[in-house]
């Protein structure tokens, strides 16, 4: 135990100070996301799928089969991926048992990375005119996002009890919310993050509360009031899918399209006709990822004169948008997509609230890693604990325990926008440089997808609605 304590206050004093980062085995193929982003959809498919099976690799593969405009595929590997989520869920398993183990914890989505699957699946669903079906993963979505502060929080409290109870039994008691200091820590964190992500504490309470307007996104309501619009054979239904579009307006009150939606259905709920209409449903770029910075950290862990080792953590990385809208021309007029959800906003928050937890897994892999590099050094008079931390930090073992843990749902769009425009009468728009023939049905839905300025865009046209 003497041994470990060493080790630990090694670390201890700086780690404890910022760490977020832990061992790497990133769940994703780098060349498969170049393949995404390139727009070779089925390449990066195949190479996500070549992966270890887990639930990032589920999601990424997903994200490039619905690219390549299959659906059926893309809808089966999330609901794979989500089953997968619940029984890791189910076992109940705490990361710090990983990594006392010296392994990597699996990939556990966040709650809005789990919306978002609900709401590909759901979207398909109104696709495929499955819309009862559609609309009760939504409100399973709608009610998800509802409880996911509370949900963060806890897990955030959960995680940070479970590493107390792993440092304390090497001798180290840790709390990311108190043990940081002002000039150790505050002032590094607010440089990599922009503000200082301790201004709320660990407890589950603290973490809900600065969650809990995070997962507003208009998305959601506005695919419920498609689906009953796209249904809708009595006036009960469109009055629903007014409701429902005017609770998306109240959370995007900038978008024009959503104003439309409601005049439209009020329009019938007067005069009894739904008038013809086409979407333009546009996924643009990646979502955010994290990105490795190296912190120098300051240990002192006999009291005499300090020295710096260094550390990467994980920082935040909003992704560029190339092209956050589209241009559609459409009987000599042109329009724009308009947001309805963005992602960094979610992502972002989700990050922040994490990183105690992720500081605290660093200080618990850093002593589990120090224990195993310790040997040698013993109770020895001569002990010398810069040459220790030397040691454990140069190893093969030490760098693999302090690189940054990066796994996101990256390949998830940065932007979800639409526009909604009188289907004209000669049954086709241009949609950038892409002539796009349209349905005779009430409702056209035009699903477009583009990756990178590199990529092309994917396009497939549906009819919705009784003809």
């Amino acid at each position: 135990m003497k041994n470990l304590e060493k080790s630990v206050c090694l670390f201890a004093i700086g780690a404890a100070a910022f760490l977020g980062a832990c061992a790497s085995g990133a769940g994703e193929s780098a060349a498969a996301f170049k393949a995404l982003q390139s727009g070779d959809y089925a390449l990066a498919e195949s190479l996500y799928l070549r992966g270890p099976g887990g639930v990032l690799e589920l999601l990424n593969a997903a994200s490039a089969s619905r690219a390549s405009l299959d659906f059926k595929k893309s809808d089966r590997l999330l609901l794979e991926a989500l089953e997968l989520a619940d029984e890791t869920d189910a076992a109940a398993p705490q990361n710090s048992d990983f990594i006392l183990k010296g392994g990597l914890p699996p990939y556990r989505p966040s709650s809005f990375e789990r919306i978002m699957a609900n709401a590909f699946v759901a979207l398909d669903e109104i696709l495929a005119r499955r819309y009862a079906e559609a609309d009760e993963r939504l409100i399973k979505a709608e009610d998800l996002a509802a409880r996911a502060p509370q949900i963060e929080g806890e897990r955030v409290s959960s995680a940070m009890k479970s590493l107390n109870s792993a440092l304390a039994s090497g001798g180290l008691n840790f709390d990311a919310a108190s043990a940081v200091g002002e000039e150790a820590f505050a002032k590094p964190a607010a440089l990599f993050y922009g503000r200082n992500p301790f201004e709320f504490d660990s407890s589950s309470g603290s973490v809900s509360e600065y969650l809990k307007n995070s997962y507003k996104t208009a998305l959601l309501p506005w695919l419920r009031g498609l689906g009953k619009l796209a249904s809708s054979k009595t006036r009960s239904e469109v009055a629903e899918a007014r409701e429902l579009f005017a609770r998306a307006l109240s959370i995007a009150p900038n978008n024009v399209f959503l104003k439309d939606d409601i005049a439209a259905c009020e329009n019938f709920l007067r005069e009894g006709k739904l008038q013809r209409a086409t979407y333009v449903f546009y996924e643009s770029g990646f979502a955010p990822s994290l990105a490795a910075e190296t912190l120098q950290i300051r240990v002192n862990p006999t009291g005499d004169d300090p020295f710096y080792s260094e550390f990467q953590t994980p920082i935040f990385a909003p992704s560029s948008d190339f092209s956050a809208a589209l241009q559609i021309f459409s009987f000599g007029l042109f329009y724009s997509t308009e947001p309805l959800l963005l992602a960094d906003e979610i992502a972002e928050a989700e990050f922040a609230a994490s990183v105690p937890v992720r500081a605290g897994e660093c200080v618990l892999r850093c002593a589990v890693n120090a224990q195993k590099n310790s040997a040698g050094f013993g109770d020895s008079e001569n002990f010398d604990p810069e040459a220790a931390a030397k040691r454990v930090v140069k190893s093969e073992a030490g760098l693999a325990a302090n690189r940054a843990d990066l796994r996101i749902w990256k390949t998830l769009p940065k932007i979800v926008s639409y526009a909604r425009i009188p289907t004209p009468e000669r049954n086709f728009i241009i949609v950038e440089n892409q002539r796009v023939e349209l349905t005779p049905m009430p409702i056209n839905f035009v699903y477009a997808r583009r990756t990178s300025a590199f990529a092309p865009l994917s396009v497939k046209v549906f009819g919705l609605g009784e003809n």
